[in-house]
């Protein structure tokens, strides 16, 4: 048995009663938990495992599928779940990982950097802020970071252009520019304010000021950038965030 601090990223009704939660833990990884009785309002577990819930998890891990045992609730996040748009997108957030995390799997700093999030996104009013920076914070700790400084169909550090690729990864090279397929125009200051994001804490990112036209472009090109070589699916909650 191990007991690890964990995030709720979703839960599934089973047999009469029960539900089977992954779950986001600080120290296994990404892993998948039986809880028997609660659905039921009553049950101990009814409210911790609730998704995007963080509490102390007790839990008996066999080979595909751990068992809870008790849990003590650290956070339910109540200012989230009374704003239905903060409910979407703290959904979105849970899903991302979800899809993106093997069983598991293991990264060194993810689990502090969403608790960080899922508490700042208690207070934050800038939804479509919160989120592009979430996403760019997700994708480097995962290694997946836009390339920015060398053409990412060549290779080449000369002639770099503005233009991104979601199918090669980054930015292209002017020669390479004529045979890319799929390049979106950027400026320079874009990529800067993309480079600044990956480098700087979560906090000092949300007190810059960025224009909703500027922002609107980089959050479009993310998204498509994470269901290319993030989660390699399309996000079903995605379709609901109005932001």
């Amino acid at each position: 048995m191990i007991s690890t601090k964990a995030i709720v990223l979703s839960r599934k009704k089973v047999a009469e009663g029960d539900v089977i939660i992954n779950l986001l833990t600080a120290k296994q990884g990404k892993l998948r938990a039986y809880v028997n009785g609660a659905r039921n309002p009553k049950s101990r577990f009814a409210s911790a495992t609730q998704p995007f819930s963080e509490g102390e998890f007790s839990l008996f891990l066999n080979k595909d599928l751990a068992r809870l045992s008790e849990v003590q609730m650290i956070q339910s996040h109540l200012n989230i779940r009374s704003d239905m748009e903060k409910i979407f997108l703290a959904t979105y957030m849970m899903e991302l990982l979800e899809l993106a995390l093997a069983d598991g799997e293991l990264i060194e700093g993810l689990y502090a950097r969403v608790a960080y999030a899922l508490t700042a996104l208690e207070e934050t009013r800038r939804l479509q802020l919160f989120k592009t920076v979430y996403d760019l914070k997700v994708i480097d700790l995962m290694g997946y970071q836009p390339t920015l400084f060398f053409c990412s169909m060549c290779g080449s550090e000369s002639d770099l252009t503005t233009y991104l690729s979601v199918q090669h990864g980054g930015v292209v090279c002017q020669n390479c520019r004529t045979r890319c397929t799929d390049c979106a125009p950027f400026v320079l200051q874009d990529l800067k304010w993309i480079n600044f994001v990956l480098k700087k804490s979560f906090k000092t990112i949300q007190q810059v000021d960025i224009s909703d036209t500027m922002l609107l472009k980089i959050a479009t090109w993310t998204n498509r950038f994470i269901e290319a070589h993030v989660v390699r699916r399309p996000l079903k909650s995605l379709k609901l965030l109005k932001i």
